[in-house]
Order: C-alpha cells, then structure tokens, then sequence
C-alpha cells in the first residue's frame, strides 16, 4: 500500500524551503537526484481511468518500471510494479500479481493500451524521521503534458514509510502551515489530463 501526501503547487522557494527544513524533517539519509519520465496508459475507452486506477510506464535514471495503482481510500491506494523493458511487458507481469483486481487484470490482458498523458521532472528525495513517523520527501520540478499542452510542475510528496497515517497528516499540516502551502488532492495523471479538459 501507498500513503501519501502532497504539497502543491508550489513556488519554488516554497519547495526548497520544505524540502531543507531538517529541523521538522530530520535527514536518515542523503538526499538522491532522479531523473523522470512517466507516461500514463488507459485503453481508447478510459477503462482504468473511469475506475480512478492508474498505469504507469517511469523511467527513473535508465531504470524502467511499470506499475499499477488503485483508486485511493483515503490516504492509502494498492501500489504495485515491476522492472520491465516496456509497457506491453509491463502489463503481463503485472496481470500476474496476485494483489490486483480481477477487472484490472482482464483488462490488461485484453484491451489495447494507448499513451493519454505524462511528466517529465526531477525528483530529490531523502528519508526523514517526522513526529511519530518515518517518510520519504520528494521534490519533484518539471512539467506535465498532454498532446501539446504542458504545465509546470512543483510539489512536495510526503510518502510514509513507518508510522500512522494521522502522523503523516500531523506533518503535513505542520508544514503547510510553515510554508504557506496547500494539499493537492489530485495525482500527477489526473492534473495532467485535465490539460485537455478529460478528467482522470
């Protein structure tokens, strides 16, 4: 399972300042540069996207990964992935898991799969130790696109990894409260879509 928060949009000032308050968010570990492309695939029908699932085919640094994410219930959504050299190899992988829902599952080994949507950034991430909580911190910069249409990109993903969701909540407020920032309720494919006016 997935649970996280993000912070957006941000100024950059606004991200930096999040990003490297080590007195809110104590470092357990360097912080890493990545290098992202992300595209988001339905079939010609919006099959996943009716369902609020997500697919999705990054390039992290070289590394390619597939994954699949559920519609969200509250804080938390499925997350699953797999290393694979393409989106076609991806779904096969992933329709094999057996954590996925079954009409997921049909779908990937049924329907066409077509590019609606993407991202291009860079993410800086470190582990941080929050009260009652340890997270992963992303600043993610670049843009969103769709077709021809793009949008900058600036937010802060605050990812648990050990603790209580209400920990995370806790520091999200925190922060949001310090920095000026607001919650951004939508994912990255859904801000992305909405480039066109489609919804996600």
């Amino acid at each position: 399972m997935e649970t996280e928060i993000k912070l957006g949009p941000l100024t950059r000032e606004q991200q930096n300042r999040i990003f490297e308050d080590t007195v809110r968010l104590p470092a357990l570990s360097p912080a890493e540069t990545i290098r992202m492309e992300t595209v988001y695939y339905d079939d010609p029908e919006g099959f996943f996207s009716a369902r609020r699932y997500t697919l999705r085919l990054r390039r992290e640094n070289g590394r390619c990964v597939a994954a699949f994410k559920s519609a969200p219930r509250g804080l938390s959504r499925l997350e699953l992935e797999c290393e694979t050299p393409d989106m076609a190899a991806g779904a096969q992988k992933l329709a094999a898991m057996p954590d996925l829902p079954e009409d997921a599952r049909e779908a990937l080994a049924r329907r066409t799969l077509v590019p609606v949507c993407g991202a291009r950034f860079t993410r800086r991430c470190r582990l941080c130790r929050g009260e009652g909580a340890v997270l992963e911190v992303c600043a993610d910069l670049g843009v969103l696109y769709k077709g021809d249409v793009r949008q900058d990109l600036c937010e802060i993903e605050l990812e648990l990894k050990q603790g209580e969701p209400a920990a995370l909540q806790a520091l999200a407020r925190t922060l949001k409260d310090a920095c000026g920032a607001e919650v951004c309720p939508r994912s990255k494919q859904q801000r992305a879509m909405a480039l066109s006016g489609e919804r996600a």
